[in-house]
């Protein structure tokens, strides 16, 4: 909605909803991994997650890391980071409004999108066992000026299972709109 104050843009093993050929990127709705419909249902993920948010977390984290359900992906202090934080107070209600906001976001994507593409530098960060470049379609629907690159030997979450290798992309993206913008 503001393209004046977006330098750049970066999507790590994710896309637009609502754009793109594919059926999930379409729809994650009717596409998407089963959490998406289970995350969206008004109140009984709250429920059901109460007390047992590490155990919610180990499950997803093992699931789509490499080497399913293997322990050294994602450590054991990294999970107990996150588990306090989703078992904040109304913090699995704020998680699970993402989820729940889907319909409303894939219709004001698919709006935004008929006016024209953004402009500024795009890139779609992938992992070879996660959701890969499945989605970069939706992103080069959206935006105009998008590359793309693969994390090899990496599930769905890049910043716990290859921290340096985003970083070393992310940087790397940063010093190339830098130079483009005249900027050292």
């Amino acid at each position: 909605m503001y393209p004046e104050a977006v330098r750049s843009l970066t999507f790590v093993e994710a896309g637009v909803p609502g754009l793109g050929e594919s059926l999930a990127a379409a729809n994650p709705l009717t596409g998407g991994s089963w959490h998406f419909g289970f995350n969206m249902v008004p109140d009984l993920p709250e429920f059901l997650l109460a007390g047992r948010e590490r155990g919610y977390l180990e499950f997803m984290f093992r699931r789509d890391a490499v080497g399913l359900y293997v322990t050294e992906a994602i450590d054991d202090a990294a999970v107990d980071v996150y588990a306090r934080a989703l078992a904040a107070p109304g913090a699995v209600r704020a998680t699970m409004g993402y989820y729940r906001a889907l319909p409303i976001d894939i219709a004001d994507n698919r709006e935004l999108c008929a006016t024209g593409r953004l402009r500024v530098p795009t890139l779609v960060v992938g992992a070879r066992h996660g959701v890969g470049l499945g989605w970069l379609d939706t992103v080069q629907e959206a935006v105009a000026d998008v590359s793309a690159r693969w994390v090899e030997e990496c599930g769905h979450y890049v910043p716990e299972e290859r921290p340096a290798e985003l970083a070393r992309l992310l940087t790397e993206m940063w010093q190339e709109v830098e130079s483009r913008d005249g900027h050292e």
